[in-house]
């Protein structure tokens, strides 16, 4: 990778002329404790550009700029300009960095130039230092912890825990093999849909809230044991249920599946997907429209954590559980060994 123009150790310099300049421990210390502490990012940043670490750099830039931005309207006239030049100057660093970054995994290949079609993007501009939360200590709010943080992994790559980092590109590659992809993307399509019925009834109703809760909870247990049918690690479900909604129910499903199959002309053979996008936009959007029912139950857990509305909220987050999670993480599972695997490839066709 070639190297950006030669980093700037001036308004390093500058802004500690300037610290060392400005009569502010009198006046307002917290003022002089943020200049301080942009003078602390900035040499830290200084010293990582020169160190060719261009993404961490970047980052302490940019904390740089938050902290000048916000000081500047507190310090005397005479020093705002001094400081406002300062963000400038840190800024066109920014732009030269990212555009430096960019051009080089366009030419030179964080993506792995092999003239295969299936080569694998490496490159991310992330923060990897960004962890997520703890893992909730009651188990009925794991499965929206969980399909919080794999979305996030979905949108930008990020950690699942602190020791394993998902790429986005995990997420996105062809030649993907999803056992049963028909049905998971119909059951979720089915579930969003429902979901978003749920979040627009009036929650003041009772009696409405209870009946679109029943009638939620019998779709999920008609797609657990739809589902169960083709993946063996799924458990049937053996609620008592209406036999004519769970029909009518399981017929919509049936016919969502097949329009999935005729949409998704990427699936090539059994399972088999030229362009996984579909199934990942899908997986996205169900666990960003799922995160208000972890938010409600939190709320009936305290009030009323033995109202029937509590006991079909935790039906719901059981079932998110062994069945959505259980399936997601286990294709995500055999994603990463693959990336892995094409990585290794890559590099082997590359460097041998």
């Amino acid at each position: 990778m070639s190297d950006p123009p030669s980093p700037m150790a001036k308004p390093a310099t500058n802004l500690t002329s300037q610290t060392n300049r400005m009569s502010l421990g009198e006046r307002d210390p917290e003022v002089l404790r943020a200049v301080s502490e942009a003078l602390r990012s900035a040499k830290l940043a200084v010293g990582h550009d020169h160190n060719r670490e261009y993404v961490k750099a970047i980052q302490l830039y940019k904390e740089t700029i938050d902290v000048l931005e916000t000081a500047v309207i507190s310090v005397p006239e005479e020093n705002q300009q001094e400081m406002f030049d300062l963000a400038s100057q840190y800024r066109d660093r920014i732009e030269v960095l990212e555009k430096s970054l960019y051009k080089s995994s366009s030419k030179t290949s964080l993506k792995l130039q092999t003239g295969n079609s299936e080569d694998i993007d490496y490159f991310e501009d992330v923060d990897y230092t960004t962890m997520p939360d703890p893992p909730p200590s009651q188990p009925l709010f794991r499965p929206f912890w969980l399909m919080k943080v794999l979305a996030t992994t979905m949108k930008d790559g990020g950690h699942l825990t602190p020791k394993v980092y998902v790429p986005k590109a995990v997420w996105y590659q062809s030649g993907l093999k999803i056992a049963s992809i028909n049905t998971k993307m119909a059951s979720c399509l089915a579930i969003s849909e429902a979901l978003t019925r749920l979040q627009k009834i009036d929650m003041k109703d009772t009696d409405m809230v209870l009946r679109e809760l029943d009638t939620f909870c019998v779709q999920i247990v008609q797609i657990q044991n739809s589902l169960a049918k083709a993946l063996y690690f799924i458990p049937e479900s053996k609620e008592e249920k209406s036999e004519k909604k769970e029909k009518r129910f399981g017929s919509a499903i049936k016919k969502m599946s097949v329009a999935v199959s005729k949409g998704m002309g990427r699936v090539k053979g059994r399972d088999k997907l030229d362009d996984a996008s579909s199934y990942t936009t899908t997986l996205y959007e169900l666990f960003e429209n799922s995160q208000f029912l972890g938010e409600w139950l939190q709320e009936e857990m305290l009030d009323q954590p033995a109202s029937p509305v509590t006991l079909k909220l935790r039906r719901a987050s059981e079932f998110f559980w062994v069945v959505i999670c259980a399936f997601v993480t286990r294709d995500l599972s055999s994603s990463l060994e693959r990336f892995l695997k094409k990585g290794s490839e890559q590099l082997d066709r590359t460097y041998r």
